[in-house]
């Protein structure tokens, strides 16, 4: 849709299946990053995440570093 929303419990399964999932920082990963995310208070089940101008320059810099 080009509003660089998602579901943080697809993102869950994504790490999961790319053996890359932390249990235990999960949501402490959302929940200490709360500035990449708009209207964000605290990581919950089933709600919608969409990233802020500071998230969508943080992923212009992942996008670019793997670029390299």
């Amino acid at each position: 849709s080009g509003n660089f929303e998602f579901d943080g419990e697809a993102v869950r399964a994504e790490c999961q299946k790319r053996k890359a999932y932390d249990s235990t920082n999960f949501t402490k990963n959302f929940n200490n990053n709360p500035k990449l995310f708009d209207a964000f208070d605290t990581y919950n089940k089933g709600t919608s995440i969409k990233l802020s101008e500071a998230g969508k320059a943080e992923l212009l810099k992942a996008i670019m570093e793997i670029a390299k």
